[in-house]
């Protein structure tokens, strides 16, 4: 299944990701605990 994500968020992940040195594996999982605690869902509609 092919997942579409706004450009946005794939520009914060990036950031984090550049800023913070954070694994991979790590960003996802801070990623998501962000957009659950937001309530927020990561794919576009």
């Amino acid at each position: 299944m092919l997942k579409l994500f706004s450009d946005l968020v794939i520009t914060m992940v990036l950031v984090i990701k550049y800023v913070s040195s954070i694994p991979l594996r790590g960003l996802h999982g801070f990623i998501n605990s962000v957009f659950k605690f937001a309530q927020t869902d990561l794919l576009k509609n």
